[in-house]
């Protein structure tokens, strides 16, 4: 289980720290929606989630145009709060 949480972070961390300016909060909105409803179904908790997508996002406020720090946090906030509404859980019963 460790190693699928950890593939999951670093897959949608990734993404957000690699993205180029003009899709930065499409990015990170969803990354943070598809974060939640792992968070929402159990497998991730949301203090890893909403501190790694903060430090993700870091560079974000160093670039032109520069996204602030309450953008962020509103994005991630709102993102994760939108995956809750779709728990997604690694256990599958077929």
């Amino acid at each position: 289980m460790e190693r699928y949480q950890s593939a999951i972070l670093s897959g949608e961390f990734d993404k957000v720290a690699s993205v180029e300016v003009g899709t930065r909060r499409n990015t990170l909105l969803r990354a943070a929606v598809k974060l939640g409803s792992y968070v929402a179904g159990g497998v991730l908790s949301r203090e890893v989630v909403y501190w790694g997508l903060i430090g993700s996002a870091e560079g974000f406020k160093r670039q032109t145009p520069a996204m602030l720090e309450k953008e962020i946090v509103e994005t991630i906030n709102a993102g994760i709060n939108h995956g809750g509404s779709k728990p997604r859980n690694v256990f599958r019963v077929v």
